[in-house]
């Protein structure tokens, strides 16, 4: 990561942690990677991906998202992913 990557996402985890945001997405297209956090005793882990590189959110039941397919504009397995996250019966 960049340092004024850096610097920002520091300013954003600490502005996320005061305002209660549960969980948040972040995109680095310089590095190629999307994170996914989820606030968990005042800390904000990355949310690891099943086998099949699926990141389900923790607090929206059903929303999954396909990372590494997301980086690479493979849509339909984005979609795909979508989908099926939609048809859980917790969704």
């Amino acid at each position: 990561m960049f340092a004024s990557a850096a610097y920002n996402r520091h300013d954003q985890l600490r502005g996320n942690r005061l305002n209660g945001v549960q969980a948040y997405l972040l995109w680095c297209p310089r590095d190629r990677q999307i994170h996914w956090f989820c606030l968990e005793a005042g800390e904000y882990p990355s949310l690891p991906a099943d086998t099949e590189g699926i990141i389900g959110s923790r607090h929206f039941p059903g929303l999954w998202l396909a990372p590494e397919a997301l980086l690479v504009h493979e849509l339909g397995t984005v979609l795909r992913g979508l989908q099926q996250g939609m048809a859980t019966p917790e969704h």
